[in-house]
């Protein structure tokens, strides 16, 4: 086998099992790393956008103020990466059939 083919092979190699590794680190420190992001999107929101949001929803659900006559709101906040989300999802459509 000439030197050359040798270390083409054991060069792709080392790069497959890196990518194994990176894969199971992501794997592993997935919710770290979802926290982080999540954490860094919070302290980008602004004052100013937390109160146009908070009006919004005042605006929506609040039904002293629109006048509908509704019991309860369900509002449903879910992301795709969100595991528990998933698991809710069943759960929140049979809700939603149901009433």
């Amino acid at each position: 086998m000439p030197a050359r083919f040798r270390y083409k092979t054991i060069f792709t190699w080392i790069i497959m099992v890196l990518m194994m590794v990176l894969m199971i680190a992501l794997f592993v420190f997935k919710d770290t790393l979802i926290s982080y992001a999540s954490k860094g999107m919070q302290h980008q929101i602004t004052p100013i956008s937390k109160g146009i949001f908070a009006d919004s929803v005042d605006q929506l659900y609040n039904y002293n103020k629109t006048e509908h006559s509704y019991k309860y709101t369900l509002i449903e906040f879910s992301g795709a990466g969100c595991s528990i989300c998933r698991k809710m999802k069943n759960e929140l459509d049979e809700l939603n059939k149901t009433h």
